[in-house]
């Protein structure tokens, strides 16, 4: 009986390795093209490009005038809920 099990246990764990090991490659197959040549995902291409476009619109809206008085308008109500 104690030998049976050894060899249940011995191919559960195989099973388990194999298991890990098709499971990193799936995942590292899915991930391959979400990099470009240079290692950089398309997760941080997009963070960065929105970074750009928040300080365009920082950038615009303090020219134009229009982001401080929308900046008071928010402050305004957060003190009128204290």
């Amino acid at each position: 009986m104690k030998r049976f099990m050894n060899k249940v246990v011995t191919w559960k764990n195989g099973v388990a390795e194999k298991l890990v090991v098709r499971t990193e490659t799936v995942v590292l197959r899915l991930a391959r093209p979400l990099q470009n040549q240079q290692g950089a995902s398309i997760v941080e291409i997009l963070g960065y490009a929105l970074l750009a476009v928040l300080a365009i619109v920082v950038v615009w809206g303090l020219i134009k005038g229009w982001l401080p008085t929308f900046w008071q308008s928010i402050t305004g109500k957060l003190d009128n809920l204290s």
